[in-house]
């Protein structure tokens, strides 16, 4: 686990500067340090949230929380009910208006128990068909999404993503430092750094839950 000062003792170390005599300032090796854990969440999918939306009978959009970045998994039904609770299937507005061109459609008749889940914006969600009668009540809208890591000040502040991601911060937030120091070269060196120690990182990271199934799967089977 590493602490938002000792990252930043990283980015001095990869800069080749000192606190005292440095061409990026604290504060901004400090923002930088705090895109490079957004940028690593959001490609890892390692801040996971879900929440529970309560659908209404005949609206379709819905709003999703302020620190989404990415929805993953969407289901829909009676987690109370055996089997009742399905996945959506999740499409941009581009892929659904070939599927559904009619998703719009605010009439009765085009309501229905919802099928899919049509990203509207980072905001907004759709579902389609809009919920019918049979379709409100204990049901539930269910969504799993990445969500924006906060942004750390103290000298202590832990990032908010998997502890194995990050010995990768200090890189990135490099590589935005070269970017400011409008130099070409050492960033795409510290972006390519980021990139390799990142996807070693999630191989690992895979591997071991491949390898946690396998061991489930086999243990099952006994």
């Amino acid at each position: 686990m590493q602490t938002l000062q000792q990252i930043d003792a990283k980015v001095l170390l990869f800069l080749s500067e000192t606190s005292d005599n440095t061409n990026v300032s604290q504060d901004a090796r400090r923002s930088f340090i705090n895109d490079a854990v957004k940028m690593t969440a959001a490609v890892s999918e390692s801040t996971e949230d879900s929440i529970e939306v309560t659908p209404e009978l005949g609206v379709g959009a819905y709003t999703l929380p302020s620190d989404n970045l990415l929805i993953t998994q969407a289901y829909f039904g009676d987690k109370n009910t055996k089997n009742d609770l399905i996945p959506l299937r999740i499409y941009t507005k581009e892929v659904a208006k070939t599927i559904n061109p009619y998703w719009l459609d605010e009439t009765n008749d085009s309501r229905g128990k919802p099928a899919r889940l049509i990203l509207i914006d980072r905001a907004t969600v759709f579902l389609d068909p809009r919920p019918d009668s049979t379709s409100v009540g204990n049901n539930k809208l269910v969504l799993w999404y990445i969500f924006n890591p906060p942004n750390m000040g103290g000298e202590g502040d832990v990032p908010n993503i998997g502890v194995i991601f990050h010995p990768v911060l200090a890189f990135y937030a490099t590589y935005l430092c070269y970017l400011k120091l409008k130099n070409p070269e050492m960033a795409t060196k510290f972006y390519n750094e980021w990139l390799t120690h990142y996807q070693l990182i999630k191989g690992i990271a895979t591997r071991g839950s491949d390898e946690v199934m396998r061991f489930n799967w086999t243990f099952t089977e006994q």
